[in-house]
């Protein structure tokens, strides 16, 4: 596995630990279908790379079983998804990018959980935001090749429309 794959599935593993929890049995769960929750994700995604001024590249989503705080599995249907992509950008913009994204995000009420890039000469970081009014996840960092965002979104956990299986 490359430096780069492992930092993204580390990334995306904490994103999941924090996000994913299906929460305390008082705390009802929505219901979305499969292509609802994608279709979040996307939009998320497609508000990002507006904001950093590049395409989203290698776009994809992962449903997975929600996790519940002490390490159990649902086998009940409840899931959960991330989405993942990378987003061009210059080595030179990415620091100016980061703090750009992180007051747009404080602007809109988003909780900023981590935000920390490297000192001159080095070019990276990694921020990871909360938006508190569906619960959704995002980290954002730099790629161990340069010239790019890695974006991870992560939602909560949702129950499925009846008779649909979004983990199989």
């Amino acid at each position: 596995m490359t430096r780069r794959a492992a930092v993204a599935v580390l990334a995306a593993l904490t994103l999941l630990g924090a996000a994913s929890g299906c929460g305390g049995k008082e705390e009802p769960l929505q219901t979305r279908t499969k292509a609802q929750v994608e279709s979040m994700l996307k939009g998320y995604g497609d508000a990002v790379a507006q904001l950093v001024g590049g395409p989203l590249t290698n776009w994809a989503t992962v449903p997975a079983p929600c996790e519940g705080h002490h390490g159990e599995t649902a086998t009940d249907g409840r899931f959960d998804m991330t989405g993942n992509a990378n987003i061009p950008l210059p080595d030179d913009r990415f620091v100016a990018t980061m703090q750009r994204l992180r007051d747009r995000w404080q602007q809109q009420g988003y909780e900023i959980d981590s935000f920390r890039t490297l000192a001159p000469p080095e070019r990276g970081g990694i921020m990871s935001v909360r938006n508190p009014a569906d619960g959704v996840s995002m980290t954002v960092q730099s790629t161990s090749t340069g010239g790019a965002i890695a974006l991870i979104i992560a939602t909560p956990c949702y129950h499925p429309v009846p008779g649909e299986h979004p983990v199989d």
